[in-house]
């Protein structure tokens, strides 16, 4: 499968993440797994000369998840969405938060998920994680299929409170 690198970026500061929604899980093999990839600008004179991999940024296990179709990035957390992932139907859809550790990002092989994000109560095919937004300490989210009761695929937006993170995600 193509691994769609590039469909979708966000920047803050020196870091740039990178969304490959179609990249395949070396290590399980599963298909459409995708990923994100963190890179930093490295300096020369006084423009950016070239990216540095930092780290790359995995779902949890699981097939036709399209981790990277958005990428969100602020000052202390990145925000990957997987609008495929299965919770328990069908492309329900997660969105996955990394926080940045301490003072800045840093080189690791892979980093693991701090949240997960998403809820059971989202339909099928409801894309939740399809398009992201990261502020200061707010956090929208695009649900482009969700039902509303009046229509079917009407869309919606969720949102979330950066105030701490439990098990479950933001509150």
């Amino acid at each position: 499968p193509a691994m769609v690198c590039g469909s979708s970026v966000a920047i803050e500061d020196d870091a740039v993440v990178i969304g490959a929604p179609g990249a395949t899980n070396p290590s399980t093999g599963e298909t459409y797994a995708g990923k994100a990839e963190l890179y930093r600008f490295l300096f020369g004179a006084r423009a950016p000369t070239s990216l540095q991999r930092i780290a790359t940024l995995r779902p949890i296990a699981g097939s036709n998840q399209y981790l990277g179709r958005d990428v969100a990035i602020n000052r202390t957390a990145i925000v990957v969405g997987a609008p495929e992932a299965t919770i328990t139907q069908a492309s329900q859809g997660r969105g996955y938060v990394y926080l940045r550790p301490e003072v800045s990002w840093t080189g690791n092989a892979s980093i693991q998920a701090d949240a997960v994000i998403g809820s059971p109560a989202n339909g099928a095919d409801d894309d939740f994680g399809a398009a992201i937004s990261v502020s200061d300490r707010n956090l929208v989210v695009g649900v482009p299929k969700a039902d509303a009761p009046s229509a079917a695929d009407a869309g919606r937006a969720d949102t979330y409170t950066f105030d701490r993170i439990n098990a479950g995600g933001f509150e």
